[in-house]
């Protein structure tokens, strides 16, 4: 956030500048290939970020992270030893950690074996109280995380409603893949 200017328009986050202290005090985000601190462990990771995001009670919240993404096991391993999905895990427990009211997602279950992809749709459907953003190739992904879809193609808004919609948009059993294949075809 705040690190390209836009071209045209106007972008605010909870009504703040993007690029302000305080937007990026409440947000929190996950790149698609994230890359936490190679050579801190996993709790180094994590006490290091939550340090600079002022997280109260931040052994308590590091261990609650910790346990409920399955990194305890990891805690003094070093990142660059990690398995790809429990790096991920790591990545997403950094930009949860300090409990962000908006929360930016870029293909948050790459990597993931499917109980932990079971785990991670749990915790940001149910535990987390924050508005998401979802950036995702994969609309079954979509379809678990979101309520509201905005399909986009070479930077232009192709399509925006729910997924019901989408999938109304096909024949009775077609694969809203194949719809949305269809519909990004004709836009290209």
């Amino acid at each position: 956030m705040g690190l390209l200017r836009p071209d045209q328009g106007e972008v605010k986050v909870a009504g703040l500048d993007p690029s302000s202290q305080e937007a990026r005090k409440i947000s929190g985000y996950l790149p698609e290939d994230a890359s936490p601190y190679r050579t801190l462990s996993v709790r180094e990771n994590l006490e290091y970020v939550g340090a600079l995001r002022e997280v109260p009670n931040l052994k308590d919240r590091v261990d609650r992270v910790m346990d409920n993404l399955t990194l305890r096991e990891y805690e003094r391993a070093k990142v660059g030893r990690l398995s790809r999905g429990n790096a991920q895990k790591l990545a997403l427990a950094l930009a949860i950690l300090h409990s962000p009211k908006i929360l930016l997602l870029d293909e948050p279950l790459n990597y993931l074996d499917i109980p932990t992809q079971e785990r991670v749709i749990s915790i940001l459907n149910d535990d987390i109280s924050s508005t998401q953003l979802v950036s995702t190739h994969v609309m079954s992904v979509a379809g678990r995380l979101t309520d509201h879809v905005i399909m986009i193609s070479r930077g232009a808004v192709v399509w925006t409603g729910e997924i019901s919609d989408l999938k109304k948009l096909g024949s009775e059993n077609e694969p809203v893949e194949k719809i949305v294949a269809r519909m990004l075809t004709s836009v290209a």
